[in-house]
């Protein structure tokens, strides 16, 4: 009798032992885990953040105000005006096509989509005007035409880049 209660303790402190040795070795797994997110965190974190900023400087340089400005030269014409501002855009945009790996895919789709409404503006202003028109008048028309726009594109894309950025603090 006494052989069987000893070996019913060995057995119930062996149970416990392995019970113990295995939520031990779960709590270091996932301690590991947490500590390798942390370290992961200290480098990602930076450049999610500077691909944020790319986005909106992005944003702010395909804008048309900013853009007509910055390309417009007085003896262009609007062919070669719009040559040009779609030229800018597209150039704009391959250089900061790689900020795509560091935020969302729905972010990255709404800055995508306000680039391709602001090449549609484009256009659609290029079409209202004869192509040797002088380009201020296709200056003026994008202005005016994007101004006129109840919720810019561009406006929509930067308010979606910063709740994606609240959400990181």
């Amino acid at each position: 009798m006494i052989e069987i209660v000893f070996a019913v303790s060995v057995l119930c402190i062996a149970a416990v032992a392995i019970v113990a040795i295995t939520l031990t070795l779960r709590h270091q797994k996932s301690f590991q885990n947490i500590e390798k997110q942390i370290a992961s965190n200290k480098v990602t974190l930076p450049l999610r953040l500077q691909a944020y900023e790319r986005c909106i400087v992005f944003l702010e340089r395909i804008s048309p105000d900013s853009l007509v400005v910055r390309v417009n030269k007085s003896e262009d014409t609007v062919a070669s005006l719009q040559a040009k501002l779609l030229s800018a855009i597209r150039s704009e945009f391959e250089h900061n096509i790689s900020q795509q790996l560091y935020v969302s895919p729905e972010t990255w789709s709404y800055v995508v989509n306000a680039k391709n409404n602001i090449i549609g503006l484009i256009n659609t202003c290029s079409g209202r005007l004869h192509p040797e028109m002088r380009a201020i008048e296709l200056s003026k028309l994008i202005i005016e035409t994007y101004a006129n726009i109840d919720i810019a594109p561009t406006a929509t894309a930067k308010q979606k880049i910063k709740q994606e950025v609240a959400l990181l603090y």
